[in-house]
């Protein structure tokens, strides 16, 4: 007897590879090359159709074992049902297999570009309690156009900076990187360690731009600077902070506040002009911290060369507070 193919059961001794699937005509969607809804040949491919699958799971970021489940199996046996879904041990291999395939093609990138990398580590422990490291490189093609690319998420040993400076090393080392241009950590003590141990390796390999200087986070002055300057009513931005809470379970505490006395004995009652041009005052004066802390932590876009025109700006706001004598 001739065996039949359970999913097509009047083409005896026909399989679902590529060279045993009939060329059909379709409607190609706008992912392709064709223009959108463009009338094109399209041939059922099983190993194409796995790759995208995993690479549908990596974008996602779908577990595994999704790929396992009734409604995911129901749907391909109804809208695709050449396709065998494989398991997640399957679907694992193909997802590492992606991953090499997309290695490659950035290696060779690289390669043709050979850019000055700047890099961006952060560190974090898992609820198992494992280390990871997670290495991101910004670059500029040859048309000037800035990337950004993960090429590094491992388990380490420890937060110690010797050990963070061996990882990034071997990352450098894996990915044919020599000319690092700026490396940019949090502000936990381990990095300065890390610093200082990626500094050495960089003069051993004669490639370390003005000697390892620091440089110190912009954003992160910015924010001593607005804390230092709300000093003088720390105390009152806590309580207001602790009333908008409590105010948020307990809807009578808000008329509670409006009838209680004050700690001078005046009731607070509601806001007069007056109190509301404070309001403004000071929203106008904060936004332009917040504002600038958005524009210079941008991760799309380059940063650097905008960093000393938006604080000569910033100084000029200032100066002209002072000098029209606005009380915040």
């Amino acid at each position: 007897m001739l065996k039949l193919c359970p999913y097509r059961p009047n083409r005896p001794n026909v399989g679902v590879k590529e060279k045993d699937s009939q060329t059909k005509l379709a409607f190609l969607p706008s992912s392709t090359d064709e223009k959108r809804g463009a009338l094109g040949t399209w041939t059922f491919d099983q190993g194409r159709s796995r790759k995208y699958l995993a690479q549908m799971i990596v974008v996602d970021e779908f577990p595994f074992s999704f790929v396992e489940k009734e409604g995911f199996r129901n749907f391909m046996r109804v809208t695709a049902p050449y396709f065998h879904s494989p398991s997640h041990r399957t679907l694992t291999r193909d997802c590492y297999q992606f991953y090499n395939e997309e290695k490659q093609i950035l290696k060779k990138v690289f390669k043709e570009v050979r850019p000055k990398v700047f890099l961006t580590t952060d560190t974090w422990t898992s609820i198992q309690k494992i280390n990871y490291m997670c290495l991101t490189t910004h670059f500029t093609d040859t048309n000037w156009k800035l990337h950004k690319r993960v090429i590094n998420f491992c388990p380490i040993s420890s937060h110690k900076g010797v050990d963070m400076a061996a990882s990034i090393t071997n990352c450098l080392l894996e990915w044919g990187f020599d000319t690092v241009f700026s490396i940019t950590v949090d502000n936990a003590s381990f990095n300065d360690v890390t610093m200082i141990e990626m500094s050495k390796q960089l003069s051993n390999w004669g490639t370390n731009i003005m000697e390892g200087q620091h440089v110190r986070c912009m954003t992160h002055i910015l924010n001593l600077i607005v804390q230092d300057g709300l000093k003088e009513i720390d105390k009152s931005v806590k309580r207001v902070r602790q009333a908008v809470k409590y105010s948020f379970y307990d809807n009578g505490f808000l008329d509670y506040l409006c009838t209680s006395p004050c700690e001078d004995g005046t009731k607070a009652g509601a806001f007069v002009s007056g109190d509301w041009e404070n309001v403004r005052t000071m929203v106008k004066f904060l936004k332009t911290f917040y504002d600038l802390t958005l524009k210079v932590s941008g991760s799309k876009y380059v940063t650097t060369n905008v960093h000393f025109v938006e604080i000569a700006e910033l100084d000029l706001i200032l100066k002209d507070m002072i000098e029209m004598k606005i009380l915040i």
